[in-house]
């Protein structure tokens, strides 16, 4: 499974938790029990919001270290075609 994916099922979830917020919301009759699994959820949610903002943060660091490497790539297989060619390792 790609980071992608993994974004698009966190965002999956928080859609349903986002129901199951509004279920209680309207099923709220003031008892305990009903207060702690509110409450226990609301813990549920913030743990997976903070996942799905450390994802993201992942997936930022991912694009620029790809670019990175990338732009490394193209500078050796440069120098490469210029040894092939007969060129001095010169930077083209």
């Amino acid at each position: 499974m790609n980071l992608d994916k993994i974004l698009i099922k966190v965002g999956q979830i928080k859609d349903v938790a986002y129901s199951i917020e509004g279920a209680l919301i309207e099923a709220d009759n003031g008892s305990e029990p009903l207060r702690r699994a509110t409450n226990l959820f609301y813990v549920l949610l913030e743990q997976l919001n903070a996942m799905g903002e450390e994802l993201d943060k992942l997936s930022e660091h991912i694009s620029v270290c790809n670019a990175i490497f990338a732009v490394n790539r193209v500078d050796e297989l440069k120098r490469e075609i210029a040894t092939l060619k007969g060129e001095n390792n010169q930077d083209t």
